[in-house]
């Protein structure tokens, strides 16, 4: 059975309604479950420096992360990384402020599935976790089967978990 035919989130009969960004433990403060326990979203793991960036990605890899869903484009001033304990990068390229073709969005979504039919966890993010992976989020969560209008009321919800910063204060 491939990742197509197996149903996850609402059209599985699970439950997106723990409508908190924070139902669990997160690995810093700009980061919200999408999906507790199975899809976090959030920021670049290197976005408050390169200093950071190994303690990030080991808090990402303790709480279980195995697939990396990297929207960040070669635009963006920040240097690939590589996950640790075995998970993988998967980097779908979209410019900032950009909008990802029909086809491209499908193959991302599809990355997402099939990491989760493998039993995995997924970190999604682009550089500030905010339009990017809220676009792919969003249309993810359509795609099992969510209302639009609710997938939108759902990550305005989880977004409030967020720690807003100066330089984005109406995220």
């Amino acid at each position: 059975m491939s990742s197509k035919d197996k149903p996850v989130g609402p059209a599985g009969g699970l439950s997106f309604l723990d409508t908190r960004g924070d139902a669990l433990p997160r690995p810093h403060g700009n980061t919200y479950w999408l999906w507790a326990g199975h899809v976090l979203a959030g920021e670049h793991p290197g976005k408050e420096g390169e200093d950071l960036l190994p303690e990030r990605l080991q808090l990402l890899a303790q709480m279980g992360i195995t697939h990396f869903i990297d929207l960040t484009s070669s635009n963006d001033p920040l240097k690939p990384y590589q996950p640790l304990g075995g998970a993988v990068r998967i980097n779908h390229p979209i410019t900032d402020f950009g909008v990802p073709s029909t086809a491209q969005m499908q193959i991302i979504l599809h990355s997402i599935d099939e990491a989760l039919a493998q039993g995995g966890k997924v970190y999604l993010h682009c550089r500030a976790g905010i339009g990017r992976t809220g676009t792919v989020a969003a249309t993810w969560l359509v795609n099992r089967g969510m209302n639009g209008q609710a997938a939108l009321d759902l990550l305005q919800q989880k977004w409030q978990a967020v720690d807003k910063r100066l330089e984005e204060p109406h995220t």
